[in-house]
């Protein structure tokens, strides 16, 4: 029964001598992408010229005029997507953030 006794014992001294383990510190540069505000403005939205009101301005039977309006109002629609496209772009542009140490 000794025999036993100091065997366990034996065995918890061995087993409090063991060796902590290491803790392995590793530093990781992490980007987070920050949502700002758009300030990007392309400025006020203009006067169409194929607009209702200046359709239904023209003569009845001026055909001709109605084609013109709605061809400069194409026209003006797209300079105007152009705008907004350009404009919404460099929201969309995201700088890389800078590391800190």
């Amino acid at each position: 029964m000794s025999r036993a006794i100091l065997a366990v014992a034996l065995c918890g001294l061995l087993c409090s001598c063991a060796t902590a383990p290491v803790d392995h510190v590793v530093t990781q540069e992490v980007r987070i992408a920050i949502p700002t505000p758009c300030a990007a403005d392309p400025g006020p939205e203009p006067v169409w010229w194929d607009d209702d009101a200046k359709i239904a301005s023209v003569p009845l039977g001026d055909i001709e005029t109605v084609a013109k309006l709605m061809k400069a109002g194409q026209i003006q629609h797209r300079e105007w997507e152009a705008r907004l496209k350009a404009a919404n772009a460099g929201c969309q542009a995201v700088a890389p953030a800078s590391p800190t140490k």
